[in-house]
């Protein structure tokens, strides 16, 4: 029984490590990924891309355009630890063609 017990804590515990917020570094490169993925899926903005910015989520482009993403909301509990929701796009100020 006493076996068992440590098992199950053990699976627990590996569990609650799986779940922990993603380091600086993974969580930038998961973000960018979903900024590129958009570039990818509207070649306008691929063509005229100006910079990304990872302080603000913004994607610019054709001098004056910018593509704003933003965190998907998160269902989790006030004060829960756990990976940041992923970014999703926000607006654009220009119209994308599809």
């Amino acid at each position: 029984m006493r076996y068992k017990l440590v098992m199950m804590s053990s699976i627990l515990a590996t569990i609650a490590v799986a779940q922990a917020a993603l380091p600086p570094y993974a969580q930038n490169r998961r973000d960018l990924e979903v900024m590129i993925d958009f570039i990818n899926q509207h070649r306008e903005v691929g063509d005229m891309l100006n910079s990304i910015s990872m302080d603000d989520y913004t994607v610019r482009y054709a001098e004056t355009c910018i593509v704003q993403f933003e965190r998907k909301k998160s269902t989790m509990p006030r004060g829960w630890v756990g990976p940041s929701p992923d970014l999703e796009f926000k607006s654009s100020s220009c119209d994308l063609a599809d």
